[in-house]
């Protein structure tokens, strides 16, 4: 069993950081000129830094610090007022929307790219595609063997890692996918998806679910799941997470990402999320990180009469 971890509660998220401090004054920071720091799910740290390294090239007077954190403690530091920025890999949970009602913050919340949660198994695993069912079954622990998947008929016991419950697929695969009453309790639990990757790797019959971001840095060990499309009519009955299957909808386990904003001081942190979501050079830096752009950028040929 891995390390245990609990939920960061409501009463943490309930803080006096909203109360305005007394100092000296500054100037006034705009879309193009200030500093701030952005926080990022881990998953989407290194296409933020390169977003953001893409804005302050462009802006010379703006300062932009990324930190990747986990998905929960990036939501929590912006309604306690630590930040005015985040990226993060799912929407705002209810709770979290119910807390921000309550502190009279206006949000802005903006999808910025599309993910899938791909299923990963050890490539010793027989197991060669799956159903959603029998992802759900693996998921809520219905199935504990892998003799219980059809696809699979292979006897050994599931071993279930995810990553930190304050992290997005656990509530990815609770709120949004399955629709779960609790969140999924694994059989092992470790920090990142970054580690449960190297977990799967050296235990045969681990399975995990990462994003779309981790998929071209997976060892020899580890090997993608095919899951049954969402078009039964569809040449290929199960798919793999690619940006195409995941654009149009076909990979069940699709997601967005999304930039969040705390519209009251939001300046710079405002013009970072313009130039990730409305600028072709910002669109690219998502479909080059293998996601899927909420704006797919698109070349304009000019043709000539002859």
């Amino acid at each position: 069993m891995g390390r245990r971890t609990t939920g960061i509660g409501i009463a943490a998220l309930i803080t006096a950081a909203l109360a305005v401090v007394p100092g000296c004054q500054r100037k006034e920071a705009t879309a193009t000129s200030g500093a701030t720091t952005i926080l990022a799910s881990h998953p989407l740290d290194s296409l933020v830094r390169e977003e953001a390294a893409q804005y302050v090239s462009l802006y010379p007077q703006v300062q932009l610090a990324v930190r990747a954190v986990e998905t929960r403690e990036a939501v929590v530091d912006l309604l306690n007022g630590g930040t005015s920025v985040i990226a993060i890999d799912r929407p705002l949970n209810d709770e979290e929307r119910d807390v921000a009602a309550q502190a009279g913050l206006n949000l802005t919340v903006n999808a910025f790219a599309h993910d899938g949660l791909a299923v990963i198994v050890h490539r010793l695993n027989p197991v060669r595609q799956m159903t959603v069912e029998s992802v759900r079954r693996i998921v809520t622990r219905e199935a504990t063997a892998w003799a219980a998947i059809p696809d699979a008929r292979w006897d050994r016991a599931i071993e279930l890692a995810l990553s930190d419950v304050n992290s997005g697929p656990p509530e990815l695969l609770q709120r949004t996918f399955f629709h779960l009453p609790r969140a999924p309790e694994p059989t092992t639990r470790v920090g990142t998806q970054e580690q449960a990757l190297a977990y799967v790797a050296a235990h045969p019959a681990a399975v995990t679910f990462v994003s779309m971001t981790h998929l071209d840095q997976l060892s020899s060990d580890l090997r993608i799941v095919p899951i049954e499309s969402t078009d039964s009519t569809a040449t290929d009955r199960f798919v793999l997470p690619s940006q195409m299957n995941v654009y149009q909808s076909l990979y069940p386990f699709h997601y967005s990402l999304y930039l969040v904003l705390a519209e009251s001081k939001a300046a710079v942190g405002a013009g970072f999320s313009t130039f990730v979501i409305k600028t072709v050079e910002g669109q690219k830096l998502v479909q080059k990180a293998g996601l899927v752009p909420v704006n797919i950028p698109n070349r304009v040929i000019q043709l000539n009469p002859e």
